[in-house]
């Protein structure tokens, strides 16, 4: 499947489910389409290309009213904000495990 028909089905399934999976999408940054799915409570980005949670990430997942969960895993991250995880302030459930961190230089 294309890439961009299996985003807007994955998009399609969590307006009935409202868990959003965007697993191994190649995403390097939280779309902020996301913020349109109404009543959207769980959103797994595992498995991306994730290096950092920006400012605007974080803005993009703290404007989500219902966002309970939310999955990291398997990423190469370089730099989380704290700051930018404490505006997440719904959440009960954070997972970011399975972490590989980058060395400078790499």
């Amino acid at each position: 499947i294309p890439f961009i028909l299996e985003y807007e089905r994955r998009y399609y399934n969590a307006l009935e489910d409202r868990v959003l999976n965007l697993s191994g999408m190649d995403l390097n940054e939280i779309p902020f389409e996301v913020a349109k799915v109404p009543k959207l409570h769980s959103i797994i980005l595992d498995e991306n290309n994730l290096e950092k949670l920006s400012t605007k990430g974080s803005d993009v997942l703290s404007s989500i009213p219902a966002l309970k969960a939310l999955s990291l895993s398997k990423n190469p991250w370089t730099n989380v904000l704290l700051d930018s995880l404490q505006k997440l302030s719904t959440l009960e459930s954070f997972v970011f495990d399975f972490i590989a961190f980058k060395q400078l230089g790499d």
